[in-house]
């Protein structure tokens, strides 16, 4: 299989290093138990508390930003609006003394989804402010994980061919091996103002639903929570990916101490009891 790949990828220390077979075949050990759970939402917890904060003001702003608190104030506004409604039907006794039956199902309906509005709205409201912070820790710590990226490239590359395999840049990904930066990137940058602005056109059918009867209410906040959901999706997959690629990298520097334990003496002699199995027979063909 033939794959196109720009001439200066090929000769980027970068995107295509050139690793000892030593150190590739420890980096594929590991790499095979990456799949723990335990040990991803460990990873997952400490980026969580990487912090929000940006640093790189007057170079670096988050697209996302005034987006998401445009769409947060929006619910809000809405929230407040279907609220004054709720309690002109319901505390004032509304439709009336004299009502029609398709006004009696409306109050019945108010009575009933009023409260799982409410909280759907909250919801909505709660998952936008996680993902502005989910973008504004990139943007905080920005330099970081364009380095993460980079390096978990440049990982694939070594394991497996530049553009080849199933990591980073790989077949999973098109083979084509700058892909990753738009899939753990894509939040802040077309994917994700794509996805805001599908959102804010659900809000603006939320709001425009807000004088009608709780049934087309209903159907407007669903809507917008099938919106919002995606946000999340969006969320979620970045930080696995991101964990994944700094998993890569810190198994990537421990593959290439180790390659060089023959040449050290003093860590030679500490290493041989921490070896797995697996370990110890890749090292037995270097002299370890």
């Amino acid at each position: 299989m033939s794959i196109d790949v720009d001439s200066d990828l090929l000769q980027s220390p970068v995107y295509n290093p050139q690793y000892e077979d030593t150190t590739v075949a420890l980096f594929k050990i590991m790499q095979q138990e990456n799949n723990d759970e335990e040990l991803l939402k460990e990873y997952m917890d400490m980026f969580a508390e990487m912090p929000t904060k940006n640093p790189y003001k007057g170079v670096l702003v988050n697209p996302r930003a005034c987006e998401v608190d445009e769409a947060v104030t929006e619910i809000d506004k809405i929230r407040d609006q279907i609220k004054d409604r709720y309690d002109d039907i319901i505390g004032n006794g509304n439709p009336g003394n004299n009502p029609t039956p398709g006004e009696i199902v409306d109050l019945n309906d108010w009575e009933r989804f009023y409260p799982g509005i409410d909280k759907g709205l909250q919801q909505s409201s709660d998952i936008l402010k996680d993902f502005k912070d989910h973008t504004d820790r990139i943007i905080g710590n920005f330099p970081t994980i364009i380095a993460t990226i980079q390096g978990s490239i440049g990982n694939n590359s070594a394991s497996n061919g530049i553009g080849m395999g199933n990591g980073f840049g790989g077949g999973q990904g098109g083979g084509m091996p700058c892909i990753p930066f738009a899939d753990i990137l894509g939040s802040i940058l077309q994917a994700g103002q794509a996805l805001m602005a599908k959102i804010m056109g659900a809000i603006a059918a939320v709001a425009g639903a807000v004088g009608q009867v709780m049934a087309i209410i209903q159907n407007a906040v669903a809507m917008l929570q099938q919106m919002v959901m995606q946000a999340l999706a969006m969320l979620q997959a970045e930080v696995m990916k991101i964990v994944q690629a700094m998993l890569g990298m810190i198994q990537m520097g421990l593959a290439q101490l180790m390659a060089f334990l023959p040449n050290d003496p003093c860590l030679k002699a500490i290493m041989g009891g921490l070896l797995s199995g697996a370990a110890s027979k890749v090292m037995g063909k270097i002299g370890m």
